[in-house]
């Protein structure tokens, strides 16, 4: 069982002036043979333009997906405050061929000058444990029929637009502790 793990960690800070990516791709019919997991751990987080942060295993292109034998989880990881000039966007795509997929977004101000997106286009569960983000426009979801976005402490506040998604046969929005959410 080969894993795929990468991780980020630093007592201080993660700054970039230009884009900030931290990805591990799967796609094209590749294989893990055990977990990928993607781990960011940082006091503050500084983009001058955009981050994405994402476990790829599908493509755009109509490409074959990967697969993934155990767990795919991506896990975000800030105890300061993490600012970034235009969007931040998390993602797992091809999450059903993992035998289970999670987002976790563990604490941390996010400060997004345009949009904050949550993306897995399948099953799994996206956390978000005592987080606050403020941006124009938050947009998470988990797409798949088995989807939870679960939602603990913290508060989602968007200037524009606020959308909190599992629109799966059995999808789940549960709220687990006290939340504050605002939008105009």
């Amino acid at each position: 069982h080969d894993d795929a793990n990468l991780s980020f960690n630093t007592a201080s800070a993660l700054t970039s002036t230009g884009d900030q990516f931290y990805q591990i791709i799967n796609a094209d019919g590749g294989t893990i043979g055990g977990s990928a997991t993607l781990d960011v751990t940082t006091k503050n987080l500084s983009s001058g333009r955009s981050l994405f942060v994402a476990i790829l295993n599908n493509t755009n292109d109509g490409g074959a997906t990967g697969t993934i034998a155990s767990n795919a989880t991506l896990n975000f990881n800030v105890s300061g405050t993490a600012t970034v000039a235009t969007d931040a966007t998390f993602q797992i795509n091809g999450s059903d061929s993992a035998a289970s997929s999670a987002i976790n977004f563990n604490g941390g101000t996010y400060n997004v000058g345009g949009t904050f997106e949550g993306f897995m286009d399948g099953s799994g569960i996206m956390t978000f444990n005592n987080a606050t983000i403020a941006a124009d426009t938050i947009k998470v979801g988990v797409f798949g029929s088995n989807g939870t976005l679960r939602i603990g402490g913290g508060t989602l506040s968007a200037n524009t637009l606020l959308h909190l998604y599992a629109p799966g046969s059995n999808g789940m929005i549960d709220f687990v502790a006290n939340t504050t959410l605002n939008s105009s």
